[in-house]
């Protein structure tokens, strides 16, 4: 049986949903970690709930004043949590009237929240197939997509910690790049789209700000001349510092509050050529976050930049500055982040590079046809493995350590050392540790394990119907249109 790309990429999605979700957490929890994860909920409750630019009744925990967190992917979920809060006032739950730990775990308003970070993330993978697919053959453009996408990471933050600005980052990430790689749009309305855009992009995540100012030049019809362009953008301008001003400055000056102050001193870190140098170095072959072992598709994917035709390289190559400037986040951070990986890096990479390493993929099925695919799959096994095993014991979780540049962190010293010594030596062991989230749910079915509530099973069953049902929608859309072209012809 024939599999379409499109489809090849939603079973990719489905299968790391098997064996990223861990029932019992999304039961007891609501997939909801700590500090940062409070934040982001706090905006879009503050907004749904009407008391916004005020969180006098929303929870969180870093600061007294307010959310630390930036407000972007509070915006982006509102829409969701609105209409499954829906359901909780149906209920005449008190989430209404104030937010606290105990009503909000487990709440509907919280899972729209977890429903927006999916909707997101298969979206994002779409529309980046769909890009790419102008350029080279959809089996290339799947494959990439598959590898860049799902193989290295980025499923943790739709599946294990929704809650995080990631998913909200890769979606806007990948609008903008699908429309820097469909027809150009010169038009007013369509600038005015993108500088909107760009706006929440930043207010997603700051770290992404070198991208947000890029991405309208790149856009932007400058054959007229300068004064016709900024002409064209005016509507554009006054919209993206209305939204700032709205969603920025009006919070942070009624709650006097400062997302991210203290980040500038991270970043402004002192530190000498040898400094730099040791930390790339770790930052690439790192026994922690290397991305040769976490993102290896994302380092080769560069050679692909060779192979880009002239005149998409003329414009591409400007696109290769913010990925600088994210990369010397993660260096001057010194550590990965947190969490899983060098976030501050990869997912706004991801996006824009997958286009080389879908031309490097052609490129390569060309020459070595029989086994470009067989070793691109043993190339994914190290992220893949790291993805799937992270948190699934205590060697593979994380901890308060020294880092780089004298700071701690959360992280693993060792836990690329520690996923392969486990596997080595117990491999029985290191299979239940990465199959945790997939026997549960074989085991709760079967009723050998304590049930899973209803209500938890539902969400699950939604949680892994929301990419086929897109792809339904996206399915229904095409077929919808071959009609219309037939009757008029």
């Amino acid at each position: 049986m024939k599999v379409s790309p499109l489809t090849r990429i939603i079973i990719a999605i489905s299968i790391a949903a098997i064996f990223l979700i861990r029932p019992y957490f999304l039961q007891n929890r609501g997939m909801w970690y700590k500090d940062d994860d409070y934040d982001y909920f706090a905006h879009s409750s503050a907004m749904v709930f009407g008391q916004y630019p005020s969180y006098q009744n929303e929870f969180f925990t870093i600061m007294k004043e307010g959310p630390q967190s930036p407000i972007g992917t509070g915006i982006l979920a509102a829409p969701f949590v609105y209409i499954f809060s829906l359901l909780d006032r149906v209920e005449g739950s008190t989430i209404v009237d104030k937010r606290t730990p105990e009503n909000i775990i487990g709440s509907w308003s919280q899972f729209g929240f977890e429903f927006a970070s999916i909707f997101y993330f298969t979206w994002a993978c779409y529309l980046i197939f769909l890009g790419i697919s102008r350029f080279v053959a959809p089996r290339q453009a799947s494959i990439a997509v598959i590898l860049m996408m799902i193989c290295q990471g980025l499923p943790l933050f739709v599946y294990r910690r929704p809650f995080f600005s990631h998913c909200s980052e890769l979606f806007l990430q990948s609008v903008l790049m699908y429309l820097f790689l469909r027809k150009r749009d010169r038009s007013a309305k369509a600038l005015t789209g993108v500088m909107v855009l760009c706006t929440l992009l930043y207010l997603t995540r700051p770290n992404d700000i070198a991208f947000a100012l890029l991405w309208p030049f790149l856009l932007c019809d400058f054959s007229k001349g300068m004064v016709q362009a900024l002409l064209q953008a005016r509507v554009g301008l006054v919209l993206s510092l209305g939204i700032i001003l709205f969603f920025k400055v009006w919070p942070e000056a009624v709650n006097h509050m400062h997302t991210y102050g203290w980040a500038g001193a991270y970043l402004s870190t002192p530190m000498s050529v040898l400094d730099i140098i040791k930390r790339i170095l770790h930052i690439l072959i790192g026994r922690d976050w290397g991305l040769v072992f976490t993102a290896p598709f994302l380092v080769i994917s560069f050679f692909g930049i060779f192979l880009l035709d002239q005149s998409l390289l003329r414009k591409f190559r400007w696109l290769l500055l913010p990925i600088i400037v994210n990369f010397y986040v993660i260096i001057a951070w010194g550590s990965q982040g947190g969490w899983y990986g060098y976030r501050y890096f990869i997912v706004s990479a991801i996006p824009v590079m997958t286009l080389p390493l879908a031309y490097l993929l052609e490129w390569i099925s060309k020459r070595i046809n029989g086994w470009a695919i067989p070793a691109m799959l043993l190339l994914a096994c190290p992220p893949v493995v790291s993805m799937i095993a992270f948190e699934g014991c205590r060697d593979f979780n994380l901890q308060i350590l020294s880092v780089d540049f004298n700071r701690t962190d959360w992280t693993n010293p060792q836990l690329q050392d520690n996923f392969w010594s486990v596997l080595m030596h117990a491999p029985g062991i290191f299979c239940f540790y990465i199959s945790q989230g997939f026997m549960a749910l074989y085991y709760s079915i079967r009723g050998q394990w304590p049930g899973l509530s209803s209500l938890t099973w539902l969400r699950i069953i939604i949680i892994l119907f929301i990419p086929w049902l897109i792809w339904g929608g996206i399915k229904i859309c095409n077929l919808i249109c071959i009609f219309r072209r037939k009757i008029i012809k």
